[in-house]
């Protein structure tokens, strides 16, 4: 039997409708499974109108957030009573029984795996280790996530516009979205609570470029598994528009893992490497036809990654040499107000801002040869303070040769810091979190990286005036440290890559590096 367990689709339509990676319930019917997929009881049909949102009152069984649990106790329970009724209702052998689901759906398979130990096999896919991630990154409030988080946990009947949400929901916003491990309603719900007492076989999945959640959280939960696992970072079904022909390796993949565990057939699955990861290419990646390069490895990255690190120089450069002159400022200028919140749809993280913002750019010379970005991207700032408070929203962008761009991976989007108590006119050096990627930057194409004050419309702005002065002069360096691989390791399709240097700029001495969990 295969429990689906459904994500949430805030903003219409039945929840039931949205199981990716597994909306094909027939296939796996089709394959001898019993499957069984379910509405969590009021999770409220959010409908949006002219930017405001409001709870649509007519949808079945979800007018309201009553006896909602995002993962708590109730929602495990009601999981456990939906097992019992199919074990009524059909021939499920009670040994034999995997939990799978997407996006919320995954959060709901982890919570669940940790609680019910007696499931076989559990497949989380699409989700981070905390819900503070998904709420508040790094300290910033992510203004679409705290909208549906209010109207469903905090039980609001209607949130129209963000301006509306009362002082005291911001602040439990803010509170929730704090330290998980010291709020005790987050910490019970967190895939990172479970993780390390989750024992059974667990086959975990990513998308590359997914606009929701960053690969950040997938691989460190995956790092913490104890029993059998495998990890797929690539083209899954969800968070990102992936054409069905993208995606056959993935659902290959999950079936060779389902037959396996659940039918005891000897796919051979569990002799190839712990990792399948892929790499999309820059021009267009949900194109039926684009190269998507695949790999198997050990880990991720993989020990044969290196790691190249680049100066943020005058100039707005990216360059191995290190950076001179005087330092770069970067003052806040975003306005507040309705105009900040024009649009809190996904698609606002392309869009330009109604207000403009200050914003540093660097960017590197044209990749002399194709380069594989297979691990994270560490961002090392040192910064002079020019306020007591401010906040950092760096982007990461492929510039193609006939001067457009993309942004190099949707998940490095969510990872702004908010620096607070800084000295005015000292040094504040900042550590990101590394964000973890995988891309295929042919020859000809340039990185950028864009550092401003604030995400407009995405992230609620720091009400604080402030700003910062971006260093790169003697001590005071300011560093992007890439993780490439390398492009002649196996096994792999290339889709017709043929270079193979390590130098996006033709300058930078790439250093072997140690194979470690991210």
């Amino acid at each position: 039997m295969i429990l689906l367990l459904p994500g949430a689709n805030a903003f219409g339509g039945q929840q039931v409708n949205y199981v990716a990676p597994f909306e094909a319930q027939q296939v796996y019917a089709c394959r001898g499974y019993v499957v069984v997929t379910y509405e969590a009881r009021g999770y409220p049909t959010l409908v949006k109108t002219n930017g405001a949102l409001t709870v649509n009152p007519t949808a079945p069984n979800r007018a309201s957030t009553t006896g909602y649990d995002w993962g708590g106790p109730i929602d495990t329970g009601d999981s456990r009573d939906v097992i019992a009724w199919a074990k009524q209702q059909y021939p499920v052998n009670a040994d034999r029984i995997a939990v799978a689901g997407c996006s919320y759906g995954g959060f709901r398979t982890w919570t669940l795996a940790g609680q019910v130990p007696e499931l076989r096999t559990a497949l989380p896919f699409c989700v981070t280790d905390s819900w503070n991630e998904f709420l508040s990154p790094s300290g910033v409030m992510h203004v679409g996530c705290a909208l549906v988080y209010t109207a469903t946990a905090l039980g609001v009947a209607s949130t129209s516009t963000p301006e509306t949400l009362t002082e005291c929901e911001r602040m439990q916003l803010r509170g929730l979205a704090g330290d998980g491990n010291a709020n005790d309603w987050m910490w019970q719900r967190s895939p990172a609570r479970w993780a390390p007492t989750i024992t059974m076989p667990v086959l975990m999945g990513a998308h590359t470029l997914d606009a929701n959640y960053p690969m950040n959280g997938t691989v460190r939960l995956f790092n913490q598994l104890r029993g059998p696992k495998k990890l797929f970072l690539g083209a899954v079904a969800g968070h990102y528009p992936t054409p069905g022909s993208q995606q056959v390796l993935f659902h290959s993949t999950a079936q060779r893992w389902l037959d396996y565990w659940l039918k005891d057939t000897d796919t051979g699955i569990m002799s190839e490497p712990a990792v399948t990861w892929q790499a999309p290419p820059p021009e267009d990646p949900t194109s039926p036809s684009a190269a998507w390069l695949t790999r198997q490895t050990q880990s991720f990255p993989s020990c044969q990654a290196t790691t190249m690190p680049l100066a943020l120089s005058q100039g707005g450069t990216l360059t191995a040499a290190a950076g001179e002159g005087a330092a770069d400022p970067v003052v806040n200028t975003y306005a507040t107000g309705s105009e900040y919140f024009a649009d809190v749809a996904p698609a606002a993280n392309d869009k330009v801002p109604a207000t403009p913002v200050e914003t540093a750019v660097y960017t590197s010379a044209p990749f002399q040869a194709d380069v594989l970005l297979a691990g994270p991207l560490r961002l090392q700032l040192d910064l002079t303070a020019l306020g007591t408070r401010f906040q950092i929203h760096p982007d990461f962008w492929v510039l193609r040769p006939d001067g457009t761009r993309r942004r190099l991976a949707y998940s490095t989007v969510l990872q702004p810091t908010a620096v607070y108590g800084a000295t005015l006119g000292q040094p504040a050096p900042v550590d990101f979190v590394p964000y973890v990627t995988a891309q295929v930057l042919p020859a000809g194409h340039r990185l950028q990286l864009t550092l401003s004050t604030s995400g407009k419309p995405t992230f609620v702005p720091d009400p604080t005036p402030g700003g910062y002065a971006i260093n790169h002069s003697g001590p005071r360096q300011s560093t992007l440290t890439l993780t490439v691989d390398d492009m002649e390791a196996g096994p792999a399709t290339t889709g017709g890559l043929e270079s193979r240097s390590r130098r996006p700029d033709g300058r930078g001495n790439a250093a072997r590096g140690a194979c470690a969990s991210v």
